[in-house]
């Protein structure tokens, strides 16, 4: 019999986090998945406004998350996993290149066609055209969003983004907090869920490896190294966690662990207690984590 690797017993220090009902993940902002140009952009400019007041969006973009995920090499098929994890998907047809992802997404998977929405910014965007014609109409003949946005100034005011956002949240379905139910296969919880548990894994460690997230998650759930590797991708691309090397980490400036998080509601244990616990097994077991958490974020270990 093998022995037991040393994160099992990591894992069972934060066993309160596997517990049906043990948080509850907030829904009232649309993770949204955001394509188009890229320097100077439209959907830059767009993203920018959006940063400047607290956004009624969770905005993320493929080349933010694409990079921080250790396995996957494609990244046209990492962006058809994004678009199928995201509440909705925006596209400025701006560039060559998101002529090719409305192409992309017009014949993809019809659930992702159903919660697209198309900012349309070409000058001969009322013209007959193959991308008028053809990818356009498609998604918005199937898209929950129907009409696409006309912005022909080549600009996005303020004005503009709001009415975007606005589009967004008054289409997407808003709900109540969602408890966390357990399920044995990972595959079968809610997207919030998913990116939830490994987002507390992280949190309550204050930093850490796929390969330990996956040990710790292997002994509740059925998971595979591909999923949990593009949820903490994911997470990064969000701007919930952060990556430097191998390990990726949780940092807040406040010191109450999940304060004002914008994707955890509530909690049914004590964040704090759970911490202690997970940094004390740190110190005793990984010297390099260890090393990490003194001098890259300041903990005292």
């Amino acid at each position: 019999m093998p022995d037991e690797l040393p994160e099992v017993g990591l894992a069972r220090l934060l066993s309160p986090i596997f517990q049906s009902e043990a948080f509850r993940v907030k829904m009232d902002r649309p993770i949204t998945f955001v394509c188009g140009g890229t320097t100077r952009s439209m959907r830059r400019q767009f993203l920018k406004h959006m940063g400047k007041s607290t956004p009624s969006i969770l905005p993320v973009l493929a080349e933010d998350a694409f990079p921080h995920q250790l396995i996957e090499r494609d990244l046209k098929y990492f962006e058809g996993f994004l678009a199928l994890a995201a509440d909705c998907v925006v596209i400025f047809v701006e560039s060559v290149g998101s002529y090719a992802e409305t192409g992309l997404f017009s014949a993809f998977d019809r659930r992702v066609v159903n919660k697209t929405l198309i900012v349309n910014t070409r000058e001969r965007s009322d013209k007959p055209s193959f991308l008028n014609l053809g990818p356009i109409r498609l998604i918005s003949r199937r898209s929950m969003f129907q009409e696409a946005i006309l912005l022909r100034r080549r600009t996005v005011s303020k004005v503009d983004a709001r009415r975007i956002a606005d589009r967004i949240i008054s289409v997407i379905p808003k709900s109540d907090p969602i408890p966390f139910q357990f399920r044995k296969d990972f595959d079968t919880l809610q997207l919030r869920h998913q990116l939830a548990v490994v987002y507390l894994v992280i949190c309550l460690m204050g930093a850490g490896t796929l390969k330990q997230v996956l040990i710790i998650l292997r002994e509740y759930f059925d998971v595979k190294e591909k999923a949990i590797a593009r949820y903490l991708a994911i997470l990064v691309g969000l701007r919930l966690l952060r990556r430097h090397h191998q390990i990726y980490y949780y940092h807040n400036p406040n010191p109450r662990i999940l304060a004002r998080d914008r994707l955890i509601c509530s909690l049914a244990f004590r964040p704090s207690e759970l911490r202690m616990k997970a940094l004390e097994w740190i110190s005793k077991n990984d010297s390099h984590l260890k090393l990490f958490l003194r001098k890259k974020l300041q903990v005292k270990l």
